[in-house]
């Protein structure tokens, strides 16, 4: 985190925001994927310590549109992104060991689970893809 915390905040503005066609995101509106993906998992990772049923799914291309990170400040952006993962760090690690194994589902059909160590996995998989992206020249 801290290596593409740094990356990030080496980014300029103009290239944090083009879009490379109007149809695909910036590397902002990607951060901006990545914070929403966040406060997805911090819901799924507190609450499958304590819901038998765990079933969170979003609209990732709604989400950036709503939450019009295109317009945002960037550094804030930055720091929003980072304090949110420094979170789901600190609810990972205190997480009881058997809740590791628990399952519980972002799929479109419900009843296809995986368990938390499986999504706990995945989300830093798909983080570092879109942070390779964004960092990348």
């Amino acid at each position: 985190m801290e290596r593409y915390y740094s990356l990030l905040l080496n980014i300029d503005d103009a290239s944090f925001s083009l879009k490379p066609t109007p149809d695909k995101w910036s590397k902002k509106e990607e951060l901006g994927h990545l914070i929403d993906s966040a406060q997805n998992n911090i819901q799924r990772f507190i609450r499958v310590q304590y819901d038998a049923n765990v079933h969170i799914r979003y609209n990732s291309d709604n989400w950036v549109a709503l939450n019009d990170y295109q317009t945002r400040d960037t550094k804030e952006l930055i720091e929003l992104w980072y304090l949110l993962n420094k979170q789901i760090i600190a609810i990972l690690e205190k997480m009881p060991q058997e809740k590791w194994e628990t399952q519980m589902s972002f799929d479109v059909n419900p009843s296809v689970k995986n368990t938390t160590s499986y999504i706990a996995e995945d989300y830093v998989k798909h983080m570092t893809h879109h942070l390779e992206s964004i960092t990348s020249i």
